[in-house]
């Protein structure tokens, strides 16, 4: 299966972005055995792209091509939606050039197919030419695939940069 990365820019695309986040959000519930209220997560949802918006901020949504379908994949019909996503975001009270991976995620159904390490080098691909030097992320200690992407695309673990209140948060960081 061939894998299609798109940025989230139109009301259609946001609109997905909300649906895959808002799973996001439950297998972080699950898995975690947190919320994401205390980022307020709903009014980030309800807000898309906020904090995300360009020409700081990114959301990149992946998607199965179905490669027996000839059209775009704009003038496909019958459903096509994402499996993954991933967004960067500005920290300006960290630094100026200093941005935030956020919303990692991969559907169970897709994962082991290569569709996080590519959403991964897509953000920081875009994020050093939008001028970052710097990019942060914290993520649970009990999600080992997650932390062995990132980790192998560079990340360090550092100190905490965010208030994030649960304890088994690690916070990581790669200079772009």
């Amino acid at each position: 299966m061939a894998i299609s990365l798109r940025y989230a820019v139109s009301p259609v695309d946001l609109a997905l972005a909300r649906e895959i986040f808002a799973e996001y959000g439950a297998s972080i519930t699950t898995a975690a055995g947190c919320s994401l209220q205390h980022q307020g997560f709903d009014g980030e949802l309800a807000s898309l792209p906020g904090k995300y918006a360009a020409p700081r901020g990114c959301i990149v949504l992946a998607y199965a091509e179905l490669e027996a379908d000839p059209k775009p994949m704009g003038e496909r019909g019958g459903g096509h939606k994402p499996f993954g996503c991933i967004a960067i975001r500005p920290l300006p009270d960290v630094g100026p050039t200093v941005c935030e991976l956020k919303r990692m995620y991969v559907k169970p159904t897709h994962r082991g197919l290569g569709a996080g390490r590519l959403l991964c080098e897509e953000v920081i691909a875009w994020s050093r030419n939008a001028g970052y030097t710097v990019m942060k992320l914290d993520t649970d200690c009990t999600f080992a695939p997650a932390i062995a992407l990132y980790t192998a695309h560079g990340f360090v673990e550092c100190p905490r940069y965010n208030d994030d209140p649960m304890e088994d948060t690690l916070w990581f960081a790669k200079n772009l």
